[in-house]
């Protein structure tokens, strides 16, 4: 228990009494320094104290020290303090010290290490009563009063006659022992936390606490939880390196460049799945493929990692010079297991053409197949492109109605089902009217419904963008699903049983038992989302106890009989939505039958949509803040996010699509460091796999320069003096300060500037640019250099432009610079150095203004295009 009766020998205060903890210091052990406390104190009856007692029985608080009396800890006092502050008596006198230090210089130490105390004379000691019996008081309050462990410890450790270095070891090594204790119950704590991510937190934070900045060393665990994190969002990662430690941004944008996604076939991701394909069951390796086209913004980026400008048409293994406004993403969806993997995606301009995406498609299919898998199904939604796509695999590989055949096995032809729903809705909504069997619907009941229900129903879910969708509402599949429900369906009974409409009731109920079968429809054919979705006999998975192929059955028959007309009775021709589902329908009864064939005891129908897809699209316009409309560059950033983080995020209550639940097939870990297995455990995870490569190994791709063999340099002779050519000798200026900013020769300095610029006209522009016209702060080039630049510029605009869709564009135009620009003229030293630098800035410079040049000109473009649509707004010709 912890000493409270300490008792202050200035103030008098006791401890006990005190609501807050205080400082109390014992009176020091060394002679001199205790004389100096007695003294100060001024109480006559320490004086006749042995310093072993006034040690162990006296203290003065903490109100009489002053703040340099302290540590920096604010435990303890430094060797020289002294009570100066607050004190009641005046110092003692010089004659009372005196028989305090002759008392204390009779006190030896015995073999324990204790003080022994010898006789002294009477002379020497005052023999009052008084001050007798109160030494007596204390000596016996001293012996009398417990001690706590603590000073028991530090007795014993006293107690032993070892040297003052030795006493110090043995207390640093109580203290380490004390250390080590603390960190097992931590290490305990660690090993209990159920998330693994915690638990990389943790053990870094205690790993990296004391280290510095450039110390700091992380796992690849603890790089790809920080970059998960820093792609979502980069402002919460950097205050969670406020709180915590976390790798740096850098870093992270040095794993990033390890990520193999460019436009093409990715066999990275295929890789993982090809070394697990011999482990798995066949029915475990059936898939689908998904694909679709989102749109993008059309911009130009440089993208220094790959040397390339980022915005063109690109399909991997061919670049055209086109501005690109839409990505084609193929994507691996399993059929038994909720599983997912982006596999490819092209940068393309509107869409692809139907023989190009009928190569896309087989190509990747013999991809998938060479890695292990088996693809029983392609998804996609009714654009002409992908049906016309479609048609030709039919004909080039032996199809059928609902199928084409790759390598003599049968793969489906399956058509979106939330996508025909919504076909169908918005057919319906354009014509006005539908017949299906003796049936016939009409939508101004439905119009009428919405009417009633905002009037006087007040159902949540009927609003007037089901029956008056606009532009993005038209979009949108809920607003479908939700006109064709059971809901909508018992409000038009209600209807036609009400006595007002009893003229027309048998048209209401036909519109209803019609919006019931087109509900009923959606639920054979797209399936419950989970469990809790589920509704017996209406909406659950396909097993043997279901009555799916009958129901399919029937309504292929009912479909055949569908057709939409106006007002005026004219019959809507070409309807494809009907035929896409009759399609869709055969090839959910025949893939049913197979897979049952294989062991399957049920089918989930939400593994044979695109809905995974349709989330990925959402991902990707959910990265950053102002991502809704995507340009080719961060479309790419946004695909190495959403698999960073496995394809999974808040789902967005706007979503066109419900979550979907799927995992990520192959890890990030995986498709970053490469696969591995027994026979290359010894590869450093730090080097990248030999499969992986970001860069165009292929040097027919490269571009090939035809420089004429005649003459190597022609220099282009330019009146520097002109309006037009002042920004060149800007240009200059501004890279002759760059260069020697890394470069300290007097040489080099004399080649790239001049010392007095004032009679030369050629230097006006960076003339009226400086601050000062007493001073020049700017940097004025040299003549060569100027006509180096211009040189440059002028074959930049002749050779690049035109290329500038090429791969390794910057290379390519300093290749162009070497062959076409003097250089003799700089510093012979550092010749080859001052040239790199010098075209490399400029290359660089040129490549990103020309860039921003054509983003102007979509910008223009894209503000007259608005305008005009705000125009048509106003006169009442809206979109």
């Amino acid at each position: 228990m912890p000493d409270t009766h300490r008792t202050c020998e200035v103030c008098g205060i006791k401890e006990r009494h005190l609501t807050e903890k205080r400082f109390f210091a014992r009176f020091p052990l060394d002679v001199n320094r205790c004389k100096q406390w007695v003294k100060m104190v001024g109480k006559e009856d320490l004086a006749y104290l042995q310093v072993h007692m006034l040690h162990d029985l006296k203290h003065v608080c903490e109100a009489h020290f002053s703040r340099r009396d302290f540590t920096k800890s604010k435990k303890r006092l430094k060797k020289r303090a002294v009570p100066k502050l607050n004190l009641t008596l005046p110092p003692l006198r010089d004659e009372i010290l005196l028989q305090f230090l002759q008392l204390n210089s009779q006190a030896d130490v015995t073999p324990q290490g204790q003080f022994e105390v010898q006789a002294v004379p009477c002379t020497s000691m005052p023999t009052s009563s008084s001050q007798s019996s109160s030494l007596e008081k204390n000596v016996t309050k001293g012996s009398q009063r417990k001690e706590s462990e603590s000073q028991i410890r530090k007795r014993k450790l006293e107690d032993v006659d070892v040297t003052p270095r030795k006493r110090k070891l043995l207390s640093e090594l109580r203290k380490t022992k004390c250390t080590l204790a603390s960190l097992k119950k931590s290490a305990k704590l660690i090993d209990n936390l159920s998330s693994e991510f915690l638990k990389e937190i943790v053990t870094s934070a205690l790993i990296n606490q004391k280290r510095k900045s450039q110390g700091k060393r992380w796992t690849i665990k603890n790089k790809i939880s920080a970059l998960a994190i820093f792609k979502r969002s980069p402002k919460a990662y950097r205050y969670l390196r406020y709180l915590a430690p976390f790798p740096s941004i850098k870093t992270l944008q040095k794993l990033m460049k390890k990520i193999p996604v460019e436009p093409g076939l990715n066999t990275a991701v295929l890789d993982h799945p090809k070394k697990l394909a011999p482990i798995k069951k066949i029915r475990a390796k059936l898939c689908s493929l998904v694909f679709d086209e989102i749109a993008l913004k059309e911009r130009l980026t440089y993208s220094e990692a790959t040397d390339k400008v980022e915005g063109f048409i690109d399909y991997g293994y061919e670049r055209k010079d086109e501005l690109a406004n839409h990505a084609l993403v193929f994507m691996l969806q399993g059929i038994g297991r909720k599983i997912k993997q982006p596999l490819a995606f092209y940068f393309i301009r509107g869409t692809v053409s139907s023989e190009k995406l009928a190569v896309l498609i087989k190509d990747i299919i013999k991809e998938i197949t060479n890695s292990g898998f088996q693809v029983l199904s392609t998804i996609c939604d009714q654009a002409p492109t992908n049906m016309g796509a479609l048609s030709l695999l039919k004909e080039w590989n032996n199809g059928g109605h609902n199928y084409f055949e790759f390598e003599n096995k049968k793969i489906y032809i399956i058509y979106d089902i939330p996508h025909l729903l919504k076909s169908l809705r918005n057919n319906f909504l354009k014509q006005g009217f539908l017949k299906m069997g003796e049936l016939k619907g009409q939508w101004s009941h439905l119009v009428e419904v919405e009417e009633r229900n905002r009037n006087f129903l007040y159902l949540s879910k009927l609003k007037s963008t089901h029956v008056q969708p606009k532009y993005r509402a038209k979009m949108k599949v809920k607003y479908a699903a939700q006109i064709f429900s059971q809901t909508v369906a018992a409000v038009l009974k209600l209807l036609a049983t009400n006595v007002e409409n009893v003229h027309r009731s048998d048209e209401i109920l036909q519109t209803a038992l019609l919006i019931e079968k087109f509900n009923k429809l959606f639920d054979y054919t797209n399936g419950p989302s989970g469990h809790a979705d589920v509704k017996k006999g209406i909406r659950e998975n396909v097993s043997a106890k279901t009555d799916h192929l009958a129901v399919w059955t029937e309504y292929r028959k009912q479909l055949s009989t569908l057709t939409f007309f106006n007002h005026n009775g004219v019959e809507a021709k070409n309807v494809k939505c009907v035929q896409g589902y009759i399609i869709s329908l055969k090839s959910l009864r025949d893939i049913w039958l197979e897979v049952q064939d294989l062991g399957y005891k049920y089918l989930n129908l939400r593994q044979l949509n695109q809905d995974a897809l349709e989330n990925l699209f959402g991902l990707i316009r959910q990265h950053g803040q102002t991502n809704k409309h995507p340009t080719c560059s961060t479309f790419i950033a946004a695909m190495k996010t959403s698999i960073i983080s496995g394809l999974t995020a808040p789902h967005s209550k706007n979503s066109n699509c419900e979550e979907d639940k799927k995992e990520l097939m192959t890890d990030f870990h995986d498709l970053v460091f490469g696969f591995k297995d027994e026979d290359d455990q010894g590869q450093d995870i730090n080097e990248s796999p030999s499969h992986v490569s970001t860069e165009n190994e292929n040097e027919e791709d490269n571009p090939v320069l035809s420089i004429p063999e005649e003459e190597e340099y022609k220099e282009i002779v330019c009146d520097l003096a002109k309006i037009s050519n002042q920004p060149v000798v800007y240009i200059s200026g501004y890279l002759a300060s760059v260069i020697l900013k890394k470069n300290d020769c007097q040489v080099c300095r004399e080649t790239l500037t001049v010392a007095d610029p004032e009679e030369n006209k050629i230097y006006d522009l960076i003339k009226l640019r400086e601050w000062w016209q007493d001073k020049k702060c700017l940097t004025y080039p040299s003549l060569q250099l100027c006509q180096t630049v211009h040189t440059a510029v002028t074959n930049f605009e002749q050779f690049c432009i035109p290329n500038l869709h090429n791969n390794n564009i910057c290379q390519w135009t300093i290749t162009i610079f070497y062959s076409n620009c003097n250089t003799e003229w700089l510093c012979i030293n550092h010749r080859q150095q001052m040239s790199d630098l010098l075209f490399t800035k400029l290359a660089l410079m040129l490549i990103r203004r020309q860039c921003q040049i054509i983003n102007l000109k979509q910008v223009s473009k894209e503000e007259d295009l608005a305008d005009a649509n705000k125009r048509g707004q106003q006169y009442g010709v809206s979109r």
